[in-house]
């Protein structure tokens, strides 16, 4: 699968020569692209999560595009619903600012928070969770999409890259789930919240159903 680091925009992609002939998935994803950014610019804007208070795991290393459109159509799908304060985390640093930009100027209501780190961090995972408590006394959204793919055949993956593999994608979840239901229980009637309770969001692959959907640490970590 082709990879691409930074912000995913049609913009960015649009002038880009696929990197090899016929490159279909290239394509498609172009085409998701502006789709995702024409649905975003033309609906009228939502209220199913009014007020409420999110955190996102957003994909690590290694970004395919699919991992890239994903990031931030969740993030800005959440904000076109209303959600008064996202908080977002990511391996990689340099693609918070981008994301933080076109969040804040399609949606200045929209409180945003940017966290450089791992997602199988326990430290950075518990304290995002805190942190949103300390800042918004409540937590009611957490999405755990974080995901990596090394895309190496069996016979290269080293046992330190399938471990790696396997606190990205398995790890990850086990803490967001953890911490973020803790988070949950949590009330506070000054800021509407008067019971306990949420929404926790994984995000899991048909690679860890179907025998050749994915790389062998890919496919394991998603079965777990």
């Amino acid at each position: 699968m082709s990879k691409r680091s930074g912000p995913a925009s049609y913009d960015n992609f649009k002038g880009a020569a696929p990197e090899t002939k016929g490159d279909e998935h290239y394509q498609r994803t172009v085409a998701r692209i502006a789709k995702i950014q024409s649905h975003f610019s033309e609906s009228p804007r939502g209220a199913r999560l009014k007020d409420k208070l999110y955190s996102h795991d957003l994909p690590t290393s290694h970004y395919a595009y699919d991992c890239a459109v994903s990031r931030r159509a969740s993030a800005l799908l959440f904000a076109r619903e209303g959600a008064r304060h996202l908080y977002l985390l990511d391996y990689d640093g340099t693609n918070l600012p981008d994301l933080k930009t076109s969040i804040q100027a399609k949606y200045p209501d929209v409180k945003v928070t940017t966290l450089e780190a791992d997602a199988s961090d326990e430290e950075a995972i518990s304290g995002i969770c805190k942190q949103a408590l300390r800042e918004e006394g409540r937590l009611d959204v957490f999405f755990a999409n974080a995901g990596v793919a090394t895309g190496s055949p069996l016979r290269t993956i080293t046992a330190e890259t399938f471990m790696s593999s396997m606190k990205i994608n398995a790890l990850s979840a086990f803490l967001a789930v953890k911490h973020a239901s803790e988070a949950m229980e949590h009330t506070n009637p000054s800021r509407g919240k008067d019971f306990s309770g949420g929404s926790i969001i994984l995000t899991s692959s048909v690679a860890g159903l179907r025998s050749g959907a994915g790389t062998v640490d890919y496919s394991a970590s998603k079965a777990a």
